[in-house]
């Protein structure tokens, strides 16, 4: 089980109390899930980042699989496992 022994919030102090931690924390998610923030359009940030994929490979990943590929990857399976929670 994962427990806390302090944390800041967000006025900087440090709570220490589990009653003070349980709080904080349970304000903090309020205001996550409750807040209404305006909608962000401007994605001109993007332009910064470096082009990782050409367009030749996206091109090759959007390439619908064949039968044949599919049913190789399926049969390469062990069949004495199960996907985990990543799948």
């Amino acid at each position: 089980m994962l427990r806390f022994n302090r944390i800041q919030n967000e006025e900087g102090e440090w709570l220490e109390k589990q009653s003070d931690i349980v709080e904080a924390t349970v304000e903090f998610y309020i205001e996550q899930f409750t807040r209404q923030e305006e909608v962000c359009e401007d994605f001109g940030m993007l332009e910064e980042l470096p082009l990782v994929i050409t367009s030749n490979m996206n091109e090759n990943l959007e390439v619908m699989s064949s039968l044949g590929e599919v049913r190789k990857a399926n049969m390469g399976l062990n069949k004495n496992s199960v996907g985990g929670p990543d799948g």
